[in-house]
């Protein structure tokens, strides 16, 4: 439950632009995660340069994306919730679940090139990985927007 006034403008957005920080490493590290595993397991391959240099590119090419977006989206989105009154934390949680999976629907769909023959188990983990981005930033979103009691 939040308490006292509203969160300023410049908080909002600056709680957001974190948030979007944290979901692009989320979703960076993951990803990589994924697909590096197989090599390391199966092959022996263990190339943690390649995972930093690839991190490095995931982190900097998605934050360019991620920190507009996530902006653009959530402040929309707050001014919303606090016209509403839905400000508590699980509010939060169900609007960047919301907006998670319809990022990640359309991140999903383009990765198919529009055919449904051919969803994979590696486009479904997206898509859920896409909704757990949504939640974390919900979350910290709040947690930073609004202060402690």
């Amino acid at each position: 439950m939040t308490s006292g006034a509203a969160p300023s403008f410049e908080r909002r957005a600056t709680a957001l632009t974190i948030a979007a920080f944290a979901a692009v490493a989320e979703i960076s590290v993951i990803s990589l995660g994924f697909e590096m595993l197989p090599r390391l397991v199966y092959r022996g391959e263990y190339e943690i340069d390649a995972f930093v240099t690839f991190l490095t590119l995931y982190l900097v090419f998605g934050a360019i994306i991620a920190v507009p977006l996530c902006v653009a989206i959530g402040l929309p989105l707050w001014h919303l919730a606090m016209r509403t009154a839905r400000e508590r934390r699980s509010d939060a949680v169900r609007f960047g679940l919301a907006t998670g999976a319809i990022i990640g629907w359309i991140i999903s769909f383009l990765s198919t090139n529009g055919t449904q023959a051919s969803v994979t188990f590696d486009i479904l983990l997206l898509f859920l990985l896409f909704c757990g981005a949504g939640i974390s930033t919900g979350w910290i979103a709040h947690r930073l927007g609004y202060p402690r009691p």
